[in-house]
């Protein structure tokens, strides 16, 4: 399961992932966070946690195409295992080559503060 929440003082979505399986549902949800117009050109902290990823692997492709169209600033993205950061690594191609000239505001780490110091960092004020 997926939560966010919003910092409105460091313009950020932040997301969070619990332990097990990240499905479909999952990313319907975390797309639904940026119809909200108030978070638009906000960054954002993806957490995975403990998630695993194996439906996504299936999704990549039409999640990098969707979230290509959403206006929003860097994405800091924490990982925890191999398997996600090969995900990562998917979801940043794919977004590339969706047309999408804000892949490179895409970067994993392996921790939270340096996700969070890089998306601020990069953030346009």
């Amino acid at each position: 399961m997926i939560k966010h929440q919003i910092d409105m003082i460091r313009r950020l979505v932040i997301t969070s992932c619990d332990e097990g399986p990240l499905t479909a549902a999952d990313l319907v949800s975390q797309q639904a966070v940026w119809d909200n117009p108030g978070v638009e050109g906000y960054g954002e902290i993806f957490d995975f946690g403990g998630a695993t990823t194996e439906e996504w692997n299936n999704l990549v492709d039409e999640y990098a195409s969707a979230a290509a169209k959403i206006a929003h600033g860097p994405l800091g993205i924490v990982v925890r295992t191999d398997e996600q950061r090969e995900l990562i690594s998917s979801y940043i191609l794919a977004r590339e080559a969706s047309g999408s000239n804000s892949a490179a505001l895409i970067q994993a780490f392996d921790n939270y503060t340096d996700a969070v110091e890089w998306v601020l960092k990069v953030m346009p004020s």
